[in-house]
């Protein structure tokens, strides 16, 4: 590898010294370059399940002429068919070698051995133990990130397993050896994942029977500036990013993590530090350098902080807000709450029950269906605002962003709203669907903003929760507006997906409330129905009927159209059974599955695709995207790393890729995302400028 700073040179060539293995030279001298250590994970090929293992280096010449090196594979101590043996080839003094074999990701330890051979011996050379394949994971942030033991909650061990794996330890530079997890421990200890870490891996080993590692780089008490990359020396061990960075290349494993879980802000907001300036050094000096450093992360998982450890309301509030705004604003960032989790007494960490427990098996939920393809899970999201709404002078309803979640009130929520522009109170909270409706002790009608605090307490916070135990996400300042902002709003996302030049009343009509009743939308040719359209909840009529619509969102079914629908003459030949449901029960023409066209094998369901890229760089100034089914065509958008969609791509049925053409001076970090027949995939690419 070739590493840019000479700090990890340094290091990196202290720690070739101490892995090679030389036996005495009475039976020849063995100098290894690559081989695996006693309980080392390897990252699985996503697709075969596969690891390479492998052991390089060169034989020493001697007396004893040995003209081959073997290795003999074990599985949890049963030999596995006869051993690998490499002729060896002296030039000179020496004889190079390089023996590779595929280990399964899966429950079971390998044992190599090492023999030299020749004519008349055999000699044993170095023997390898617990050696495993799976997946590695990334946690950072400040001491909830550590989640070490607090006061007598030590029932982390029930997640025990010699399956999760951890290599060195957050803050030792000699970092060597490989341990089983401890959930006790901190990130600064030996085979220290923390509580929640080890909660988290044991789902996916439960689960997929495949182990996991972790590298828990959390520091408590630390604000953002301690986790900064230093782009000029990105290995700097004088630095957490460096360390982290460090520790895990020295593994092997820095193309291959597949997710980093960040718990950080408690700090922040003790010193005063803004919505936006989080935001801002979060992208800017943290993030983009993972990104670029950990080229094979799949998704990022911020978790919210609770009220606790410090900082006015406001202060605490700011951060709270960034994280919520971060999760919205970038396709590559998923947000969990905090706020269904009991305090510790100190109220700022936690205990194991209903603490870090909660917080592991919160967050696996998500990790699950994003990485592992786990679909049809429900009110595994944390419920987050997306729209709060007057409803008369003493009404004010949030409307939150899954249709099809089940929020359950928590009472008393209600004295933990604030709101601006009114002297009024939240006076009671109940929810119905999507909705939470709060009543005001008076005439709140003035009201501007609403915001969502949680107080510090010992007790669970959550305003609202799903049955899985997953609470709502705090927001702050959330402007309040008319429910016609929603209707038109996503009215217009529908047509400005597709790129259609209409004005929202020339597709849509109104009921006596003011609401958005009827959409009218046929024979526009639209291609890309968004899931907004779920928010939508007053229309009973739907006119999608002849355009080239070849999948619809999951959430269009929470939608009512009981005076008509239609979906006639479409391209709908990829849809889930419960879209199929709905339209057989609210269509107007029960026989509208014979008159959708291109569909060569009729309707069926959507099916997952395989882990893969889509996305090649030509040259600075072209990027290929591939379409992931040729039949459906695809959307594509380009963001940058603060969420803003900066170019917006309709790929037709029929047509494998295309070609972007990057704009001039374009650079950074970007996502492209693309959407087809209800499937999303996003990958990231570095731009430099042409």
């Amino acid at each position: 590898m070739n590493f840019k700073s000479t700090r990890f040179l340094k290091q990196s060539s202290s720690l070739l010294i101490v892995l090679s293995f030389c036996i005495s030279s009475l039976f020849g001298q063995v100098t290894f370059t690559k081989y695996p250590i006693d309980k080392q994970l390897y990252a699985r090929d996503l697709t075969t399940g596969l690891a390479d293992v492998s052991f390089e280096g060169t034989v020493e010449k001697t007396s004893d002429n040995y003209t081959q090196i073997s290795l003999t594979i074990y599985r949890d101590n049963e030999r596995q068919g006869e051993p690998l043996v490499t002729a060896l080839t002296y030039n000179g003094s020496t004889a190079p070698f390089s023996i590779v074999h595929k280990i399964k990701a899966e429950l079971a330890n390998y044992k190599f051995e090492v023999h030299l051979k020749n004519a008349s011996k055999t000699q044993l050379v170095k023997t390898v133990n617990e050696v495993v394949a799976g997946d590695a994971f990334i946690i950072q942030g400040q001491s909830n990130a550590s989640a070490g033991v607090k006061a007598s909650s030590t029932n982390v061990g029930i997640y025990n397993s010699p399956f999760i794996r951890v290599f060195g330890t957050g803050d030792n530079e000699e970092s060597k050896d490989w341990f089983i997890a401890l959930g006790h421990e901190g990130s600064r200890d030996q085979g220290g994942a923390g509580q929640w870490g080890l909660t988290f891996a044991k789902q996916i080993v439960d689960a997929y029977k495949i182990p996991v590692c972790l590298f828990n780089g959390a520091l408590g008490g630390a604000a953002t500036n301690v986790f900064y990359r230093n782009d000029s020396d990105p290995y700097d061990f004088g630095s957490n990013y460096g360390r982290m960075l460090t520790r895990v290349t020295k593994t092997g494993l820095q193309n291959s993590i597949r997710a980093i879980l960040w718990y950080q802000g408690e700090s922040d907001a003790i010193n005063g530090n803004s919505t936006e300036g989080y935001k801002n050094v979060f992208y800017n000096k943290i993030y983009g350098g993972w990104v670029k450093d950990f080229p094979g992360v799949e998704k990022t998982y911020v978790f919210q902080i609770r009220t606790g450890c410090g900082g006015s309301e406001a202060d605490v509030m700011n951060i709270k807000e960034a994280h919520r705004q971060i999760g919205e604003e970038n396709p590559a960032i998923e947000t969990m709450s905090t706020s269904n989790s009991p305090h510790w007494s100190d109220n700022c960490h936690y205990e194991f029950a209903k603490g870090y427990e909660r917080t592991g098996l919160n967050i696996f939920r998500l990790v699950n269906r994003d990485l592992y393809g786990k679909i049809g899970e429900k009110n595994i999201e944390p419920p987050r605002i997306q729209w709060a709404e007057h409803w008369g002078t003493n009404e004010i309803r949030l409307i939150m962003k899954n249709p099809g979640d089940s929020l359950i009130w928590f009472s008393g929520a209600q004295n933990e709203f604030r709101l601006d522009g009114t002297g009024a109170n939240v006076s009671s909270g109940k929810t119905w669907r999507n909705h939470v409706i709060l009543t005001m002790s008076t005439n709140a009608s003035s009201a501007t903003a609403i915001s969502y605090v949680g107080e510090k307490r010992t007790a669970e916070a959550p305003m609202v929760k799903t049955p899985n135990e997953v609470g709502a996400m705090h927001f702050y300042q959330f402007p309040i507006t008319k429910p016609y902002m929603r209707d038109s709003s996503n009215v217009k996302v529908i047509l400005d997906s597709n790129k259609v030049q209409l004005t929202v009343s020339q597709v849509s009509e109104t009921d006596v409330d003011g609401r958005i009743n009827k959409l009218l939308l046929n024979g526009l040719a639209l291609t890309d129905i968004p899931g907004s359209i779920g928010y939508l909840d007053a229309v009973t009529t739907i006119r999608l009927d002849s355009s080239n619509i070849q999948s619809l969102p999951e959430d269009i079914v929470h939608l009512t159209p009981t005076t008509h629908l239609s979906v006639n003459n479409n391209q709908l030949c990829q849809i889930s059974a419960d879209i199929q449901g709905w339209i057989d029960t609210f269509a107007a023409d029960k026989n509208w599955r014979s008159t959708q066209q291109h569909c060569s094998s009729g309707i069926r369901k959507s099916a997952q695709v395989a882990k893969q890229s889509f996305i090649k760089i030509l040259s600075g100034k072209q990027i290929k995207i591939s379409v992931p089914n040729v039949e459906a065509g695809a959307i594509v958008k380009i963001y940058n790393l603060t969420g803003k969609v900066i170019s917006h791509l309709n790929i037709s049925s029929g047509i494998s890729e295309t070609v972007w053409m990057v704009p001039e001076r374009l650079t950074g970090v970007f996502f492209v995302k693309l959407d087809w027949q209800g499937n999303t995939h996003t990958e990231h690419i570095f731009l430099q400028g042409w």
